[in-house]
């Protein structure tokens, strides 16, 4: 046999042994509605306004595998922040209200979505030194990404924050996402 020969069949029987199922185009990840902060004592309440939704897509590539297509879809605005303390009455918050992900195209990945259960909530500080209720807070989310039956695994880190500005990131040194 020639070394072309038994590069093919290589390649074959090295295909055949990948069972990852590539995830069709539709729905990975429907958050609804977020209720609670990564502080303990706060939660979200009513909103004080309607949301503004949000919708854009994205394009991920990388030298380990073929293009993924996908869309966030997210809605924010004001709402009431609940504090199970009493005092100081807080001021309305900008949350994110809800997130979707949808997959657009992805050939040979395995593609699921989480979202952190919490919103995160950035520390500030009044100019006395005392603690200040948050005017905005962001949900952490990531699409996680898996082929060669998950022996190769790429994460699209995704923060959505409560005035309307969507960061997504590539983890990896050889990975892109752009906004299409």
């Amino acid at each position: 046999m020639n070394k072309a020969c038994g590069l093919a069949i290589a390649v074959v029987v090295l295909s055949a042994c990948d069972k990852t199922v590539a995830t069709p185009p539709g729905v990975v990840l429907d958050v609804p509605a977020f209720t609670k902060m990564s502080v303990r004592d706060w939660t979200v309440g009513a909103a004080k306004a309607p949301p503004t939704k949000v919708t854009k897509k994205f394009h991920y590539t990388t030298d380990t595998g073929p293009d993924v297509r996908y869309a966030i879809s997210f809605e924010h605005g004001p709402a009431e922040l609940v504090d199970a303390k009493p005092g100081a009455t807080p001021p309305p918050v900008q949350v994110p209200s809800a997130i979707h992900i949808e997959l657009l195209e992805s050939k040979v990945w395995a593609v699921t979505a989480k979202c952190d259960n919490d919103l995160k909530v950035p520390l500030e500080v009044n100019p006395d030194g005392s603690a200040a209720f948050p005017k905005s807070v962001w949900a952490n989310c990531e699409l996680i990404m898996k082929r060669k039956n998950g022996d190769i695994t790429s994460v699209n880190t995704i923060d959505v924050y409560g005035d309307g500005k969507l960061e997504v990131s590539a983890t990896g040194s050889n990975e892109s996402v752009k906004e299409e």
